[in-house]
């Protein structure tokens, strides 16, 4: 969504350049003629180009306020789960996230293998606002098929000073 907004400020930025260039021209032959033009035709691009440039900076550096905003916003179970779905290894398994009060997280689902739960566990548990994470987390076996419950696994982390 960055990225498309800062292409479309390029893009306005661009196309507001040609249009001045296009409106200057004829303004310009007719100060030169007159003999008052006070300002070259290169000037006053430069000028606009740089206003441009200047916008462009101002949309770029708010709009890494609002998703710094955003994410400083975003809860506990919202973090996780961001950083479970952004992991390439963990982006297409099914796991639930829940989160109670004091940041205890619950982890819920079915992984390929044991790396991938290991994974999926220490992501949490290193997440900002995670106190603690209890791991329901079943690996599949190569044969088996989804949808059998296993018992909770609690890891503790230790205490921040």
């Amino acid at each position: 969504m960055l990225k498309q907004r800062i292409y479309h400020s390029c893009l306005a930025v661009l196309a507001a350049s040609v249009l001045c260039a296009a409106t200057v021209v004829p303004a310009e032959q007719g100060l030169a003629q007159e003999g008052r033009g006070q300002q070259g035709l290169g000037e006053r691009l430069g000028e606009q180009f740089d206003q441009g440039l200047n916008r462009l900076r101002t949309e770029v550096r708010e709009g890494w306020e609002s998703l710094r905003s955003t994410v400083d916003r975003m809860g506990v179970q919202g973090r996780v789960y961001s950083r479970l779905r952004w992991d390439k290894q963990l982006a297409d398994l099914k796991i639930e996230v829940d989160v109670v009060e004091g940041g205890i997280v619950t982890l819920r689902g079915q992984v390929s293998d044991a790396e991938a739960q290991k994974k999926a566990v220490g992501l949490a548990s290193d997440t900002v606002g995670v106190t603690r994470v209890i791991d329901e987390l079943r690996v599949l076996a190569p044969d088996e098929t989804p949808n059998r419950p296993s018992g909770p696994a609690e890891v503790e982390l230790p205490e921040e000073e």
